[in-house]
């Protein structure tokens, strides 16, 4: 007959997993606004992404080899390029990832070209958490 003194440990063996390393997803932010990029990498960071930041679409492009990013947060304000031909070149390298324009407000028209260009959703400054992870969730 089984002991029943040692039950509570062999129960909670059953139930006992090794702890998984857990690789935060990245999002790459490309923003000439230093102001604006540093409060997107904070909300980044607190909906539990690793942010990158630069502020060029050359640096961006590298990054984008180096650490294969899940999305691009995309600002308008660039240092070596415009957002649309930013958006060309990424596209290039990755016709697939999920690119999201910054917008400075509801009301720029730039906004229609890049999602015709390919942008999967935008954002108008201000945003907060909610909408950033509503965007970041639609895929």
């Amino acid at each position: 007959m089984p002991s029943v003194s040692n039950l509570g440990q062999r129960v909670r063996g059953l139930f006992h997993r090794e702890a998984k390393p857990v690789v935060p997803r990245t999002i790459l932010i490309v923003d000439g606004n230093a102001r604006e990029r540093q409060s997107t990498a904070r909300l980044v960071e607190s909906l539990g992404y690793q942010p990158l930041q630069t502020t060029s679409v050359a640096d961006g492009l590298k990054q984008l080899e180096d650490q294969d990013p899940d999305f691009i947060l995309l600002g308008f304000e660039l240092e070596d390029s415009t957002a649309t031909e930013a958006l060309d070149r990424i596209r290039d390298l990755d016709p697939e990832l999920g690119v999201i324009m910054l917008a400075p407000n509801l009301w720029d028209s730039r906004v229609a070209e890049a999602m015709r260009k390919g942008a999967i959703a935008y954002l108008a400054r201000p945003f907060g958490a909610d909408d950033l992870r509503e965007v970041l969730g639609r895929r």
